[in-house]
């Protein structure tokens, strides 16, 4: 989980950390904007509940080969789990975790937001 500090170094990417209405520190203002619209389908009934920058396995074959924290665990009404990744651009590594999760996750919805 990251911490609740807003960055005083600059980022990889050059992106503004900030908090969103739940009061959650995001690492861009992109981010913390699509927490802002979960909070609010939340409020009105629209989804179950949400969770921020959960950490996945990325085993294959028994062999730990890295993990993905996505941004964003949607859980449905219905029960069914989506996972939200907000990217400003698509870097070499998330592409490859991106392969390999949909491989090992295969029953869990994955949307990408830009």
């Amino acid at each position: 989980m990251k911490n609740n500090r807003i960055h005083k170094i600059p980022t990889k990417y050059h992106s503004r950390g900030c908090k969103c209405l739940s009061g959650h520190y995001h690492d861009s203002r992109k981010e913390a904007t699509h927490c802002n619209r979960l909070l609010a389908d939340l409020q009105d009934g629209k989804i179950k509940s949400y969770k921020t920058q959960v950490s996945y396995a990325l085993n294959v074959n028994g062999h730990k080969i890295c993990r993905h924290i996505v941004d964003f665990v949607v859980e449905n009404n219905d029960g069914s789990i989506v996972v939200n990744e907000v990217k400003g651009f698509a870097t070499k590594d998330w592409k490859i975790k991106y392969k390999l999760f949909e491989a090992l996750y295969p029953d869990i919805e994955y949307h990408v937001f830009y």
